[in-house]
């Protein structure tokens, strides 16, 4: 659904993120009020941690037009190759806030099986496990240097026999002998 964000007056509506979760959650409500089952619920809580793409990445990337992975994966292996990465400002806040998201399902599965009902317990279990399947809160870029670390320390060295060894001496070619 697309909603265009424009007042009464036709001017475009100065909105932050919080006003929208909120209109999600009205929209929502509406829906209930007619009998269509809805709900509002941030990505994060439902457990997706990473955005979608971006309509004009997607495009591009659809027409092999894209640079934003090759220099995503450029941007991944010089980090690796340096030894060092800094992280984002976001990065962090993006895990602490995974993490409080986490927190609370463990809390609701806990007052749940303190309920002492079969039901409860089952839902608990059920909260656990989802919990369990949640990906963790890695960037795309924290995904691939990951990735590229794990295939550098993987990589076994090439042993000195199967190299293969430069003549120190280049053998003059034969010459035609029809010269």
């Amino acid at each position: 659904m697309c909603v265009k964000v424009r007042g009464l007056d036709g001017k475009r509506l100065a909105h932050r993120k919080k006003d929208l979760q909120e209109w999600r959650e009205l929209f929502a409500e509406k829906l209930r009020e007619n009998g269509i089952e809805a709900a509002a619920t941030p990505r994060m809580v439902r457990g997706v941690v990473r955005k979608g793409l971006k309509q004009p990445v997607y495009q591009a990337a659809k027409n092999k037009r894209s640079t934003v992975k090759e220099a995503g994966v450029r941007e991944a292996a010089e980090a690796v190759l340096k030894g060092a990465t800094t992280p984002r400002p976001w990065e962090p806040r993006v895990a602490e806030k995974q993490a409080t998201i986490r927190n609370g399902w463990h809390t609701l599965a806990d007052a749940l099986e303190r309920t002492g009902s079969t039901d409860d317990r089952q839902l608990s279990n059920q909260i656990r496990e989802f919990v369990k399947g949640m990906p963790s809160p890695l960037t795309e870029r924290q995904v691939l240097e990951a990735e590229m670390r794990r295939l550098v320390k993987d990589r076994t060295p090439v042993q000195n026999s199967q190299r293969p060894v430069a003549d120190p001496k280049p053998q003059p070619k034969d010459r035609d002998p029809e010269r």
